[in-house]
């Protein structure tokens, strides 16, 4: 429970404040040891890539609407452990872009929203070896598949807590 009030209270305050946060407070922080934000180490050699995405609504009839103005959070772990938290606004076609997307299999990403007070996440995203870009379309409103309950969240990270089971937030698996 305390991962999914987390990720919403960061999507709120990213969309008061904007720009890139790293996990910050009581209930979320960069793990011991990492260095200070702008102090991240390089990694060297290691092979990037790009989210390139649209956020977009689905209207009955099917027709899709970019999504213009509208901040949208990506959360990185490594190895299972959150390391960092990046937004941004979604420009007038309802693009957004993440760019030095590492490609390795120590980390995942999770791409997430608020809109009209409902959660949207994309549970797990990575780049496979060689793969350069990821294109996507992220669907929020009616009928996405990205839609999160925040009771059924809570519950599915509750018995993954007594599971043992490494999550990300919103009960998502992190790795």
């Amino acid at each position: 429970m305390k991962n999914i009030l987390f990720f919403l209270f960061c999507i709120l305050c990213i969309s008061q404040v904007g720009g890139a946060q790293p996990f910050s407070g009581p209930m979320g922080s960069m793990p011991q040891g990492m260095p200070p934000m702008g102090q991240m180490p390089q990694f060297q050699g290691m092979k990037t890539g790009v989210f390139n995405g649209t956020l977009v609504t689905k209207e009955a009839s099917g027709k899709k609407t970019p999504v213009v103005g509208q901040t949208v959070v990506i959360l990185v772990f490594q190895n299972g452990q959150r390391m960092l938290m990046l937004n941004k606004k979604t420009d007038e076609k309802g693009q957004f872009q993440f760019k030095n997307i590492f490609i390795d299999p120590s980390f995942s990403y999770q791409i997430g929203t608020m809109w009209n007070q409902n959660l949207y996440v994309i549970p797990e995203l990575h780049l496979e070896e060689n793969q350069k870009e990821k294109k996507i379309e992220f669907l929020i409103g009616e009928g996405s598949p990205y839609f999160v309950s925040t009771m059924e969240a809570a519950q599915r990270e509750s018995s993954a807590e007594d599971s043992g089971s490494p999550q990300g937030p919103l009960g998502c698996d992190a790795v």
